[in-house]
């Protein structure tokens, strides 16, 4: 199985380049990795973001209403 990979919409063997060739098609794939890892992870700390901004947003209301709406409405 050849190693292809696709550069402006043409696909290209990685078999028919150079060393110096093949190591930048690694780099190229090692670099869009990483940017779907750092997507995937800029995504947990957004998630992990609202949540911060809704649970800060219950206290100001408890604290303004003096009411514990966790306990009103039976979560713990």
């Amino acid at each position: 199985m050849q190693n292809l990979f696709k550069l402006d919409g043409v696909t290209y063997s990685a078999d028919e380049l150079t060393d110096k060739g093949r190591k930048l098609v690694a780099s190229l794939n090692f670099s869009a990795a990483k940017i779907v890892d750092l997507r995937n992870y800029i995504a947990i700390l957004t998630r992990a973001k609202q949540g911060y901004i809704s649970d800060i947003s219950l206290e100001v209301v408890e604290s303004k209403s003096g009411v514990v709406l966790s306990q009103l409405f039976g979560e713990e």
